[in-house]
């Protein structure tokens, strides 16, 4: 057995370690330096279309005025998304439509049938135009974009050192978890995603752990040299006794949000399949319409626009209400839909996050926060 164990470790065996450790760790960098670009991006376009903007057509005086008892610049919620789907299905479509919708799904087309290969203008594209939906208030994420944006430069590394397909296929999986790791900040959830994203069926592609993880790691690190240590979100003190009763209340709520995340799904990729699919005109113009319909939503609630991570943290210290929580599940599943289901370029997990509320409920001389994820 010893015998064995040392033979493991042959200098073809190590060569090929050391190769994958040195692929893994370089798809790290450029996936952490990835996103980095696109989280400065991000805040750019936001600040350009809910203030710049805002603050260009209307004048400071003219933001207080009211129509019909509300300011004018809440009336600008109406047209801005659809001024970004609208840039963003142009872009889109004209340039790569591969970049349309949430991403995830166009990076696991390309490892299972494109042999990995993702054109080099396509991680561009997403970013810019990912940028733009997020920035103008579309509902959406930025891990499904960054991950196809770590996928394509990976890709491109691949074609640029000569690797054959299976090689290729690998190095795709390693930089849509440095993407993910990075702006996400969960680095090794990050390469089990990656990996296991894959397939319908709980499987693994396991050649593709190890290097998914260095890349992840690397890139978390590179990220967070520029914007800091720490968690996306806050997690108060809590007591770390459970008692047995509270156990009954999170099979409950776990029960309700897998109902949720069933419709959820089923109207994301219903409304695509039944309404925007069917629609008499080209596919640049159909994220604007999504853009219109959901400024005609967050006109009422605007918490709806964006990713929502901050009011996901709002429900976590319990600054929400019960009933504002429930009205906000619903209205983030439409809101997410009609973003991304019509075209517009940007991720489903955050708003996922956003769904599975963090319901906040008072008991005794404490607060016990129940946070669950239907997606």
């Amino acid at each position: 057995m010893v015998k064995k164990f040392l033979q493991s470790f042959s200098p073809i065996r190590m060569k090929w370690i050391w190769r994958w450790i040195f692929l893994g760790s370089l798809v790290g960098v450029v996936s952490g330096f990835g996103a980095i670009l696109f989280n400065f991006l991000l805040q750019i376009g936001t600040q350009f279309f809910m203030k710049d903007l805002v603050a260009l057509i209307l004048a400071r005086e003219l933001q207080e005025l009211s129509l019909l008892g509300i300011p004018l610049s809440r009336w600008m919620i109406l047209w801005i998304p659809a001024l970004g789907g609208l840039l963003s299905g142009v872009l889109v479509f004209h340039f790569a439509p591969e970049a349309e919708g949430h991403g995830t799904d166009a990076m696991i087309e390309s490892f299972h049938r494109k042999k990995g290969m993702v054109r080099k203008r396509v991680p561009i594209i997403k970013t810019i135009a990912s940028a733009i939906t997020i920035g103008s208030g579309g509902s959406a994420g930025k891990e499904g974009p960054i991950a196809q944006i770590g996928s394509g430069f990976a890709s491109f590394i691949g074609s640029l050192l000569k690797m054959d397909d299976r090689e290729r296929r690998i190095l795709l999986l390693a930089g849509a978890a440095g993407g993910i790791g990075a702006i996400f900040k969960a680095p090794l959830g990050a390469a089990l995603f990656a990996t296991e994203v894959l397939y319908r069926r709980p499987e693994f592609e396991f050649e593709g752990i190890i290097p998914s993880i260095l890349s992840s790691i690397v890139a978390y690190t590179v990220f967070t040299l520029y914007y800091g240590w720490g968690t996306i979100f806050h997690i108060p003190r809590l007591s770390p006794v459970i008692a047995p009763s509270e156990l009954l209340i999170y099979g409950v709520f776990g029960i309700f949000c897998a109902a949720i995340g069933f419709l959820y799904i089923h109207f994301f990729y219903g409304i695509r399949d039944r309404f925007f699919n069917r629609l008499p005109f080209s596919k640049l113009f159909k994220p604007a319409l999504g853009g219109l319909m959901l400024g005609g939503l967050a006109f009422f609630l605007p918490q709806v626009l964006g990713g929502g991570y901050d009011w996901i943290q709002s429900a976590i210290d319990g600054n929400l209400t019960l009933w504002m929580m429930l009205v906000l599940v619903f209205a983030k599943i439409f809101a997410t839909s009609f973003t991304i289901s019509s075209g517009g370029s940007g991720g489903v997990f955050a708003p996922s996050l956003f769904i599975g509320p963090c319901w906040v409920v008072s008991m005794d001389d404490f607060v016990l926060p129940y946070s669950l994820i239907c997606y």
